[in-house]
């Protein structure tokens, strides 16, 4: 990685800036949590040639409220196991610390997001790199200023900004950095209509090793989208985003060649939320950019269709599944890199007591990707039980 933990000193500093305000009436609030996982996964590598393994899993995470008249933090703290019983090399400890700081004014607020996380990056394999079997960490830092303005009762602007710094600690993927302006106005309509213009800028440039040849990419990407919203009746929702972009990409190698590419394309991102007295559904369609750890930025197009039904008031059954093709934005430069991934995830929920749920799932992943003109296509299958704790926490005013 290009420095190692870097992110943390920069987490640290914004909690202690976000910390710093007038001394008013405010309300203290602590929480925490405990998830554990008990699994069975005949394919954790997700290749031809299978490997299985039993793996426990247990993650703490405690959580900071303070708020008062005029500003409102929230800061969270996460450190986490991942032991796999027949396959002790991808064993790993995750991390992550994060705080949200908000100030409001009488017609503006405020905003930033900070976050620093060390991950195995098997576990954002499906979005950013198709490759379950590397056995590398993934450190994260991002911070997210944002600023929202009332100009009227009807309208509001939204101006927000985005950096992110990704690094592996493994040269076959590409450490990258991501940064990106928005800006969008947005008007309620009426009760049941909202729509909103924006327009973005963004950045992606890599540092990627092929064939002992180091790789350099950037690409910019800017572009504008229509959105709007429509609450059709007390149950339904309808969303939808239409948008283009442009992007021009340039990547340099050792030996001092330059290639340069533009292209463009169509973004998208749709859907219907359904909001019953037992049943929750929703279904989204979208076409996106995504940052990838192979080195380039890809395009993403995904569907996803969620369930969750109560049964009963302790007792409820969820769905989960998603279909998603990826891409380069150039095909031409990683030799046709595209993948295609397919998850179907069935679960049931029993709450014990407020603080206590048991859970048991099953999950089907599927993935078929070409990397430089080779093949595979593998699947999995996962079995889990799980035992979460809900700590309520405690507040306090004054």
């Amino acid at each position: 990685m290009r420095e190692n933990y870097l992110g943390m000193d920069k987490l640290v500093l914004a909690i202690m800036l976000l910390g710093m305000e007038p001394l008013m009436a405010d309300e203290w609030e602590i929480r925490g949590r405990v998830d554990q996982e008990l699994s069975y996964d005949d394919n954790v590598t997700m290749r031809e040639d299978s490997e299985a393994s039993l793996i426990y899993a247990i993650t703490p995470e405690l959580s900071l409220l303070h708020r008062t008249d005029v500003s409102e933090i929230v800061a969270n703290a996460s450190y986490g196991i991942q032991r796999y019983f027949d396959i002790s090399r991808l064993d790993r400890d995750n991390q992550n610390y994060g705080v949200d700081g908000k100030y409001f004014t009488d017609s503006t607020v405020w905003g930033v997001s900070v976050n620093y996380g060390l991950t195995p990056s098997r576990d954002v394999a499906e979005q950013e790199s198709g490759d379950f079997d590397i056995n590398t960490e993934r450190e994260s830092f991002s911070v997210e200023p944002s600023v929202v303005y009332q100009i009227s009762e009807r309208d509001k602007l939204f101006l927000s900004t985005k950096y992110s710094d990704i690094g592996y600690t493994s040269g076959f993927l590409s450490d990258y950095r991501d940064w990106g302006v928005n800006l969008k106005w947005s008007r309620q309509w009426s009760e049941r209509y909202t729509s909103s213009f924006d327009v973005f800028y963004s950045n992606f440039d890599s540092e990627r090793s092929i064939s002992s040849n180091n790789r350099q990419i950037e690409s910019d990407s800017f572009g504008a989208n229509l959105s709007s919203s429509y609450l059709y009746s007390e149950k339904w929702t309808i969303f939808g985003t239409a948008g283009v972009r442009f992007t021009e990409m340039q990547s340099n190698n050792l030996s001092g060649r330059v290639k340069k590419n533009s292209s463009a394309g169509f973004l998208l991102d749709a859907g219907l939320d359904y909001t019953g007295e037992n049943l929750l559904a929703k279904f989204n369609v979208s076409h996106s950019l995504a940052p990838s750890s192979q080195g380039v930025l890809n395009e993403q197009s995904r569907v996803v269709f969620d369930l969750k039904y109560e049964l009963t008031e302790r007792l409820s059954a969820s769905l989960l599944s998603s279909f998603q093709r990826t891409k380069p934005v150039d095909d031409s430069e990683m030799g046709g890199n595209k993948r295609t991934n397919f998850t179907v995830n069935p679960s049931i929920s029993l709450m014990i007591t407020p603080d206590w749920v048991l859970s048991t799932s099953y999950r089907y992943r599927y993935q078929e990707r070409n990397i430089n003109n080779f093949e595979e296509a593998a699947n999995s299958n996962l079995y889990m039980m799980s035992l979460n704790y809900n700590w309520q926490g405690l507040s306090m005013a004054r």
